[in-house]
């Protein structure tokens, strides 16, 4: 990460945790409901809920990836997913939330134009 401003590093590393958590969500609710004996709490509404957050957690990943490379489309997808990352209460809320600060810095605007 040599030569990189520190905001874009930041960056990088709250988009990468926020993807983490994110895919976290695939295995967390049915795992913690079958070792509990509650798999029958697993509905369609969860499965639902799960595979978007497993999306949003992808598509972070990529976001980070991109921030860090400096690739053309990388402003747009930090907006779109620091916006998303919000709702996931309560980590997603601050990383995303120190994130779009972190964009309105002139480092970061320079970086990601």
């Amino acid at each position: 990460m040599n030569g990189k401003p520190l905001v874009i590093k930041f960056l990088t590393a709250a988009f990468a945790i926020a993807g983490l958590i994110n895919l976290l969500a695939l295995i967390a609710p049915t795992y913690f409901a079958s070792m509990a004996g509650f798999s029958w709490l697993v509905n369609t509404t969860d499965v639902v809920a799960t595979a978007i957050l497993a999306i949003i957690g992808i598509f972070q990943l990529i976001t980070a990836w991109a921030v860090y490379e400096k690739e053309e489309y990388a402003s747009d997808l930090a907006i779109l997913f620091a916006i998303l990352g919000l709702f996931s209460y309560p980590a997603g809320t601050i990383l995303m939330a120190l994130s779009i600060l972190m964009m309105a810095t002139s480092d970061a605007r320079q970086w990601l134009s």
